[in-house]
């Protein structure tokens, strides 16, 4: 009432009326939701909405009709929210820069927006049917449970998808396409297998012999033409329909699955950075051989490691399960005899929130779950804030922000998710215009379990988007992927990352000589696991890759990283101010690891120089920056990085201007190792050696005189460290400030 009064005083009878009229709803600009709540009353706190969706209405309402510039709030009590549709927001829900429109969940917890639905264990049932117990090992045959989902409502069961980096290509050439996640099944929180061979606790099996290996979609695209190795297919040559691989498993396990109709391959078929699942089309009964619909895109080597997934043949396992979607039977080895565990299954093949074109709104405290897509996705619009919020066990990538101005995802925890944590792209590398994103103070953790590679906790792009002190841990291959000019990398600490995959950083960049401006500032990189017998695996803490140039790298720390820092080809790198630390024993690493990729003549090489960085025509010597790049690398607005302006006539294959100085080495031999790939006679390592800087840097063995406590990981400097009077210049790294604050 005392805001009726001020508005009678202050505006017009009219408003205050209008206000009056309104009630509760308006009261405090304050709306609730509950679960026990009913969309016929008036979203009081007394007599709340039932839904998110009555409540935008509510809002949308007052934000047509006011002009207030307080934030309006919309309290949504603990409880569980079904979304059967994306919950789509646009301009008309926007609030204003000072008055943002506030969503806020139960700050205790428990505000949950879902896209899956449970079951409850009593509704499965024991497999009766003669056909499906001979199909299911011998062993499990009395635990499988099975459910008719058809019959309780599920009338639509999605097709199994494709997925995986290779299939990039396949996406490109061929009719085969991508798919989003298929439903998963989730019991008490925690994904459960979907039945395959070898179990998930083993881990891989390994081609025992490549059959037949399938056409390679990769010799289509165009930056192989010309390439040294001859591989390029020209259209009129390649195979149409495309030709699938064959491949030889030990013994006879192959044998049991000639009946099964919808099983998957998925593996490194090729290179341990790449991954793809495939149909299997057919099993040869006499010899075992599998049989693939779709090609690998780089083709097949035996040793490769892979799995295949989705049989009911092999269904022997507590917390595995397979879905018939000819029949709607879905079957269930359950972990536990515990007939109050929650079981879930996504179904939401849509993101679970959708802001496009909006602006100032902020979600608050939620938890976003079982959807087959995203958790939240922003386009365009600005200031938006993702707060305090869980998002897990998602299909898709759990956050997307793709374009618009200062949106912001903090002090959010994204778990357990099947794709990647975070993409964050912006800005406009026309006109290096930035977009200001931010990501910070976020605990990811236990992504890409399904896609694993090229889904890193958080990708960037674009131009000026900051990612700070986030902690990132378990996952198969990178924790951070960017491309694009001007960003932030700082204060994260990140581990157990490129766990299962190989020529990988968990920070990686490559392919573009004008992606500038980049800095990667005060991160602790630590624990990357050895892998193949406890040898360092092309795997890196940071990896500067196919001539990517023009980065900062500085202050960091790296503790237990196969090799700290790569350089592969490119130029004008600066690594400076940072420590290295090796405390495993019997393992050759470096500190730093510098390449010519630019000049090996290979077929590789042209991957370097003409699709990733450099566009060379094979009929002429000259080199032009590729065209995919598209930036106006020469013209004044990207003379903030001047030494792009004669790029092309200082022989831009050449690694120059890379700068090493004033680092610390602990337990090492040396600050760099040079890898001189090429066969050019001419060029020695001292030559490439003369192309950079190297100075001021310390190594050293480890002693008390070094950091306040190396043994406990405390990288803080001691006082009166000997590396201040070794490296006068040398700035105190502010290791407290790594990682996430409280």
């Amino acid at each position: 009432m005392n805001l009726f009064l001020k508005l009678l005083r202050e505006r017009s009878l009219l408003v205050a009326l209008i206000y009056f009229s309104l009630g509760a709803v308006l009261s405090g600009a304050s709306i609730y939701v509950s679960p026990n709540g009913d969309d016929s009353d008036d979203g009081s706190v007394e007599r709340p909405f039932a839904s998110l969706q009555r409540a935008q209405e509510a809002v949308r309402e007052m934000l047509a009709e006011q002009s207030e510039t307080e934030s309006y709030r919309i309290h949504v009590a603990a409880g569980i929210y079904h979304l059967e549709t994306s919950l789509k927001f646009g301009s008309v829900d926007s609030g204003r820069k000072g008055a943002t429109v506030i969503w806020k969940g139960d700050p205790n917890g428990g505000t949950i927006l879902t896209g899956g639905v449970g079951i409850q264990l009593s509704d499965l049932k024991p497999v009766e049917d003669a056909q499906v117990l001979g199909r299911i090992p011998v062993g499990a045959r009395d635990q499988v449970l099975s459910i008719d989902l058809r019959a309780i409502g599920f009338e639509h069961l999605p097709e199994m998808p494709l997925y995986g980096h290779s299939m990039s290509f396949l996406n490109v050439h061929t009719e085969w396409k991508t798919g989003i996640a298929a439903p998963e099944l989730y019991y008490n929180g925690i994904a459960q297998t979907s039945a395959r061979w070898p179990n998930q606790e083993e881990g891989f099996a390994r081609i025992d012999e490549v059959i037949r290996n399938g056409t390679v979609i990769r010799n289509w695209m165009d930056d192989m033409k010309g390439s040294d190795g001859g591989s390029y297919v020209e259209p009129e040559d390649r195979e149409d329909p495309p030709v699938g691989f064959s491949i030889r498993v030990e013994g006879d396990r192959a044998k049991r699955w000639q009946d099964a109709e919808d099983a998957r391959l998925y593996g490194f078929w090729y290179w341990d950075w790449s991954d793809q699942s495939v149909q299997l089309k057919s099993v040869d009964p006499q010899s075992g051989v599998l049989n693939s619909w779709q090609p690998s895109a780089y083709g097949v080597r035996a040793g490769q490691r892979f799995y295949v997934y989705n049989l009911l043949e092999e269904l022997d396992q507590p917390g595995e399960w397979y879905l018939d979607r000819n029949t709607g039977i879905l079957y269930l080895y359950p972990p536990d005899d515990n007939e109050d565990a929650l079981i879930q299954l996504s179904v939401l093949g849509e993101n679970l929130i959708e802001l496009e074109e909006a602006s100032h709104i902020e979600f608050d405290s939620f938890q976003m779950e079982l959807s087959r897509r995203s958790g939240m996705s922003i386009q365009g619009g600005q200031g938006c804030r993702i707060t305090r919020c869980t998002f897990q066990n998602l299909g898709g990538t759990a956050v997307v922000i793709n374009g618009g101005a200062e949106h912001v995802l903090r002090d959010s925890t994204l778990r357990n998710l099947s794709a990647g944590a975070v993409i964050v792209t912006g800005g406009d590398r026309q006109t290096l215009e930035a977009s200001k994103h931010r990501v910070e103070n976020n605990l990811i953790h236990s992504f890409a379990r399904v896609r694993k590679t090229y889904t890193p906790a958080i990708q960037i792009g674009g131009v000026g988007q900051k990612i700070v002190h986030n902690e990132i841990h378990d996952g198969p291959h990178a924790g951070i992927i960017f491309a694009g000019n001007d960003h932030l990398i700082e204060y994260n600490e990140i581990y157990d990352v490129v766990n299962q995959a190989q020529d990988m950083g968990a920070i990686y960049a490559g392919r573009d000589l004008t992606a500038r401006g980049n800095r990667i500032r005060s991160n602790y990189i630590h624990d990357i696991p050895l892998l193949h017998g406890g040898h360092a695996h092309m795997v890196y803490g940071i990896y500067l890759d196919d001539l990517f140039s023009g980065t900062e790298v500085s202050g960091n720390i790296f503790q237990r990283v196969p090799t700290g820092v790569m350089i592969n080809g490119g130029r004008n790198t600066l690594i400076e101010n940072n420590v290295f630390v090796w405390d495993w024993n019997n393992v050759s690493y470096s500190p730093v690891l510098l390449t010519t990729w630019g000049l090996m003549p290979s077929n590789r090489s042209h991957w370097a120089t003409h699709a990733f960085g450099l566009k060379e025509d094979p009929r002429r010597d000259d080199v032009e920056l590729q065209a995919g790049n598209a930036v106006p690398w020469d013209s004044e607005i990207y003379g903030k990085y001047p030494e792009l302006s004669n790029i092309l006539e200082d022989e831009p294959k050449l690694p120059k201007y890379n700068v090493i100085r004033k680092n610390v080495v602990v337990q090492g031999n040396e600050v760099l190792r040079i890898w001189l790939r090429t066969f050019d006679d001419d060029l020695t390592l001292s030559d490439i050696r003369g192309l950079l800087t190297i100075e001021d840097n310390l190594v050293t063995q480890p002693d008390s005189n070094l950091f306040k406590d190396i043994k406990s990981g405390d990288f803080n400097l001691s006082k009166g460290s000997r590396i201040y009077s070794q490296i006068p210049d040398f700035q105190p790294i502010e290791f407290n400030l790594m990682g996430l604050l409280e």
